[in-house]
């Protein structure tokens, strides 16, 4: 009786939807980036309030502040990450990129059928922009609405609408010049059983990738 309530909460774990949430800003120089997964178990929420690239002796720079934290804890964590060809998390990302290149067939796959299963429950698109010319800006409009005409039209192949509210505004000013600004609103669910299985797989071709390049390494010695 214990195994089989076991198997039934394991069952009800496997089929829950985790809720994402992304919010993308753009103003002038300023970028805002925060993303939320919501489950009956936790809440936990990554925020990026600044990124700055720099370029120092020829040498690009990525900086940017971050903060962690769910409803479980109290006081957040935050901190800044450097990114530069100099520094050691630099080859990190470069080794995780020479991972997912080796296995890109495999990996191409297993994100088209996860993204098959995932449900955009909300879309809200704003952009604002102008120019003192009227015909450049009208042009501009127009290309941003075929951008996101197409874009949208491009997730719907891989993504389910079905249900899914879908708002998107543009607003150029014909008179005045105005800044590029952008808000990106964003939220789909997942069932945790497919996270789980995408999770597996991925270990498990990591375990083989690190597994050969120790050999090789031993080999070349």
């Amino acid at each position: 009786m214990i195994y089989l309530l076991l198997i039934l909460a394991f069952s009800l774990f496997f089929f829950l939807q985790v809720r994402f949430s992304i919010v993308l800003i753009k103003k002038i120089q300023d970028e805002y980036i925060k993303f939320e997964m919501d489950s009956y178990m936790s809440k936990v929420f990554l925020e990026i309030p600044e990124m700055k690239l720099t370029v120092k002796s020829f040498v690009p720079i990525l900086s940017f502040e971050y903060k962690v934290g769910s409803k479980s804890t109290a006081k957040a964590k935050s901190g800044k990450i450097v990114i530069s060809p100099l520094r050691d998390i630099f080859r990190k990302i470069i080794d995780s990129m020479k991972f997912f290149v080796t296995y890109f067939y495999t990996f191409k796959i297993l994100i088209i059928r996860l993204l098959k299963k995932v449900n955009l429950v909300y879309l809200n698109i704003n952009i604002a922009f102008g120019s003192e010319n009227p015909a450049f800006t009208g042009v501009l409009a127009g290309t941003v609405w075929t951008i996101i005409s197409q874009s949208l039209g491009l997730l719907s192949v891989w993504l389910n609408f079905e249900g899914a509210k879908v708002k998107v505004v543009v607003t150029p000013d014909f008179f005045k010049h105005k800044s590029f600004q952008m808000k990106i609103d964003c939220i789909f669910s997942l069932r945790v059983g497919y996270i789980i299985i995408a999770s597996f797989i991925v270990a498990w071709y990591l375990m083989i990738y690190k597994i050969r390049s120790l050999t090789k390494k031993h080999q070349h010695s």
